[in-house]
């Protein structure tokens, strides 16, 4: 039987803080950094790589959409269709990067996204 991650123990200044799960909206990696990005609109450097984070989160709840990003099926607002046959994914939050599901992973996204 596979666990998953139910909370993140965030290293922060002089702190730790431990962070459901569920507050990630998405993971994403910028210059080498794996970051976490909450409903509250911060974000924190992780000390997994994406790939492990896939490992470690529930695929019911959490989809790679691509090589930079992780998404929160809650997180979801709207698909949107782009060129190319992909899709572009608008989240609940104002995230600054665009996220694009390649025409290879639409199928599978979309399974993701009804279940």
């Amino acid at each position: 039987m596979t666990r998953y991650k139910h909370t993140f123990v965030i290293h922060n200044h002089k702190k730790l803080i431990p962070i459901p799960v569920e507050k990630f909206v998405c993971f994403y990696i910028k210059k080498d950094i794996v970051y976490g990005y909450t409903i509250e609109d911060e974000k924190y450097p992780m000390d997994f790589s994406l790939e492990d984070l896939n490992k470690k989160l529930n695929p019911d709840l959490f989809f790679r959409a691509n090589r930079q990003q992780i998404i929160n099926r809650m997180a979801v607002k709207e698909v949107e269709f782009f060129y190319g046959r992909k899709l572009a994914v608008v989240l609940k939050i104002n995230f600054p990067d665009q996220i694009i599901i390649s025409k290879a992973r639409v199928d599978k996204f979309k399974l993701w996204l009804d279940n």
